[in-house]
C-alpha cells in the first residue's frame, strides 16, 4: 500500500506541469483543512471531506498530466479511508510548506520592494494609484489559470511604466523563491546560502563588474543589492546573476568585456583593463592589443587573406 507521502511526492513532482487553475484546487484544499477536526479519528464527515478533496485534486492533474496523473489517482484508491487523514495532515504540516513555496516563489519578497517602486514612480511623476493600479492589473494576469509556467511574465503596459525595472525585480523574487526552496532541501537557511556573483559579462556595466566572481550568503547579497534591484548603474536592466557556489565551483568564465564596434568587429577586453586610470598609456595600449588582437581574428580578415593568396598564387 502506497504510503501518503508517496504520493505527496507525485503532487510535488507535477506542480510545474499543471495550469494555474490545478495549482488553485491545491491551495484552497491546503487553506480548507482544519487540524481539530484532522485529529478527530470518529468525524466521518471529514472524511468523507478530505477524501473528496483529494480526488478532485488528482482528477484535475490526471486530466493535465495523463501519466503522472493516472499513477497518482491509482495509487491514492488504494489507500484507505482512515489514511486520507494521514496524508492530509502532512500537507498541513511541514509538506505544505514546500508545496506553496513552489506556488508562491515568484511573488517571494516582492512586498517588500512595493515602497522602492513607488518611490521610483514618484521620482518620474507618476501617481502611485496608476502604479498600484497597473501593478494589480499585471499581476493578476500572472495569476491567469489559462497560463502556465514557473516563471511569472509582466504585462507590455508594466513594462511600459517602469521599462524594465520592475519586471527584472519580479524575476529576482521568483530567483529568491528558487534560493529558498533550494535551501529548504538542502536543509540550511536560505540566508546563510554562499551564493556567486556572475555577470553576462556582455556590455556589463563597472558596478557590476567589480562583484564578479565574488561569493557571499544570501543574506549578504540581499543587504547589498540583488541584480536588478537597483543598486548598480544599469539599474533592472541587469542581467546578472546569483548562483549557488558548490554549482559553479571552478566553472567560472574569466572576465571579458566584449563589445561591437560600428563595424561589426568584435573586441574582447582583458579583465585588467578595468583596473587601469582611464586616459592612461596602460590602458590605451591595452586597447590598441585587443583590437588588433579582434581584427587577426576576425573571419572577415581571414577569408580576405585567404582570398588574396589565391590570386596571388594565380599569377604566379
Amino acid at each position: 500500500m502506497a504510503k501518503p507521502e508517496d504520493i505527496l511526492h507525485d503532487l510535488l513532482d507535477n506542480l510545474e506541469d499543471v495550469s494555474g487553475e490545478a495549482r488553485d484546487r491545491i491551495r484552497q484544499f491546503i487553506a480548507a483543512l482544519d487540524p481539530v477536526r484532522l485529529a478527530d479519528p470518529a468525524d466521518a464527515e471529514y472524511d468523507r471531506f478530505v477524501r473528496d478533496g483529494l480526488a478532485e485534486i488528482i482528477s484535475g492533474v490526471q486530466s493535465e498530466s495523463h501519466s503522472t496523473g493516472t499513477r497518482t489517482g491509482e495509487r491514492l484508491a488504494g489507500i484507505p479511508a482512515g489514511s486520507s487523514r494521514q496524508f492530509a495532515g502532512a500537507l498541513l504540516q511541514q509538506e505544505s510548506n514546500v508545496i506553496l513555496a513552489r506556488l508562491d516563489g515568484s511573488v517571494v519578497r516582492l512586498g517588500a520592494q512595493l515602497d522602492e517602486f513607488l518611490a521610483i514612480s514618484q521620482a518620474r511623476g507618476t501617481d502611485p494609484r496608476v502604479v498600484l493600479d497597473t501593478l494589480e492589473r499585471s499581476l493578476r494576469a500572472i495569476g491567469d489559470p489559462n497560463v502556465t509556467g514557473a516563471n511569472p511574465t509582466l504585462t507590455v503596459e508594466l513594462r511600459t511604466v517602469y521599462g524594465e525595472i520592475l519586471e527584472d525585480a519580479v524575476q529576482g523574487s521568483a530567483r529568491a523563491g528558487q534560493v529558498e526552496v533550494a535551501a529548504g532541501q538542502a536543509g540550511v537557511d536560505p540566508d546563510l546560502m554562499p551564493m556567486q556573483w556572475i555577470c553576462a559579462l556582455v556590455n556589463t556595466c563597472p558596478d557590476c563588474l567589480a562583484r564578479h566572481g565574488q561569493t557571499r550568503t544570501f543574506g549578504e547579497w540581499t543587504s547589498a543589492g540583488l541584480p536588478g534591484s537597483g543598486w548598480s548603474v544599469c539599474g533592472g536592466y541587469c542581467r546578472c546573476q546569483l548562483v549557488p557556489d558548490e554549482v559553479v565551483g571552478d566553472e567560472m568564465q574569466p572576465l571579458v568585456r566584449v563589445r561591437e564596434t560600428v563595424s561589426g568587429l568584435t573586441v574582447r577586453a582583458p579583465s585588467e583593463l578595468f583596473s587601469t586610470e582611464p586616459r592612461s598609456a596602460e590602458r590605451r595600449t591595452m586597447r590598441e592589443d585587443a583590437l588588433r588582437e579582434a581584427r587577426e581574428n576576425d573571419i572577415r580578415v581571414r577569408r580576405a587573406y585567404r582570398l588574396l593568396g589565391t590570386q596571388n598564387a594565380g599569377t604566379e
